[in-house]
């Protein structure tokens, strides 16, 4: 165990963050469906899963013929959720999930870019999705903005 405050304050941040990842990830079909209406979801690529052959291969694809990028390629893929889902009002639909104890700036703008990414590759629409416990102003204002969706889950 280091020994240095610092490091070891930055060892603990990072183990409380990927239980939280973790259980946040473990509930989120419930979450997509209480909180944003999405039905019938289904995780196409979670912590510690690689992602799902047939939605990998149309990523790729969409690489390949110019609709993304390679950048937005392998930064999809280091999302913490891609998940489809089924929405009431507009069909079929992707979520694009980034999971914080509390959600910053970042991690607004990475699931906002993801779904656009996300979309142009598949022809579906996507959604931007930040799960946390509490926001900070910027990305609270970003929300507000509807550059994403805000789920609260409680970390206790």
């Amino acid at each position: 165990m280091p020994e240095d405050p610092d490091t070891l304050q930055e060892t603990l941040d990072s183990i409380v963050l990927y239980a939280y990842e973790t259980k946040a990830a473990g509930n989120l079909l419930s979450l997509l469906r209480q909180h944003l209406g999405l039905r019938k979801a289904r995780i196409l690529k979670g912590p510690n899963r690689e992602a799902d052959e047939e939605f990998a291969r149309k990523m790729d694809q969409a690489q390949e013929d110019g609709s993304i990028t390679e950048e937005e390629l392998n930064q999809a893929f280091l999302l913490d959720v891609i998940a489809w889902a089924r929405d009431l009002d507009r069909g079929d639909v992707y979520a694009c999930v980034e999971i914080s104890v509390t959600v910053c700036e970042r991690d607004v703008i990475r699931a906002r870019d993801m779904a656009r990414a996300v979309s142009r590759a598949t022809g579906t629409p996507a959604e931007a999705v930040v799960i946390g416990e509490r926001t900070d102003g910027r990305a609270a204002g970003m929300i507000e903005e509807g550059e994403a969706r805000l789920v609260i889950y409680p970390y206790g």
